[in-house]
């Protein structure tokens, strides 16, 4: 089974704690109210796709290469039903963070779960399911900063995901993103 490693305090800033180690499949719910990194080993040419639930809350996420350069960064939805899967394909082999932040710095406690779903070597179509994934995370954290503007750009985001979805014959990920297209375009029409 895959697993991800737990870094040593060296190579993390000191305000980043560290949490448990995750084996691919299965979920880790945990309470957090500070900046936690959930390292994975990878090689490069690997897939890692993961699964954050939120719980509610929104988290700010960022995943960093084994050189410290941002890979994804942006913000995951508080009020999805559904969790948000991030995925990446490691140019680089070594440890990448995970990292994962409450948007309130309040020090309140808030539940999440994250999973290791995949972690295995790339395939034809997972450069399109990366660009999917990041495009629809993407456009969900423009939702979330809320006006206008905002919400124009979360639906070019999800045109180019339902593109990217329809290429891959993925229906499930098509009709939430017509969905989220829709519920968007509607939010866009209302009268301020």
């Amino acid at each position: 089974a895959a697993h991800l490693s737990v870094i040593s305090q060296t190579n993390i800033p000191n305000s980043v704690s560290q949490r448990h180690s995750l084996t691919q499949g299965v979920g880790i719910e945990e309470v957090i109210s500070t900046e936690q990194s959930y390292p994975v080993q990878a090689t490069a040419g690997q897939y890692v796709r993961l699964l954050v639930d939120s719980r509610g809350s929104a988290f700010k996420a960022r995943i960093a290469t084994p050189s410290g350069e941002n890979v994804f960064d942006a913000q995951l939805p508080s009020l999805s039903q559904d969790p948000t899967r991030l995925s990446f394909i490691a140019q680089l082999s070594g440890l990448y963070s995970i990292v994962l932040t409450p948007v309130k710095n309040d020090g309140t406690p808030r539940r999440l779960v994250i999973r290791l779903e995949e972690l295995r070597n790339a395939v034809a179509g997972d450069e399109d399911r990366v660009q999917a994934e990041t495009l629809t995370a993407q456009a969900a954290s423009l939702v979330a900063t809320g006006g206008a503007e905002s919400l124009r750009k979360a639906v070019d985001k999800y045109r180019e995901a339902l593109a990217l979805w329809q290429k891959l014959g993925q229906e499930i990920e098509v009709a939430r993103t017509l969905l989220n297209l829709g519920s968007v375009s509607h939010n866009l029409s209302r009268p301020a």
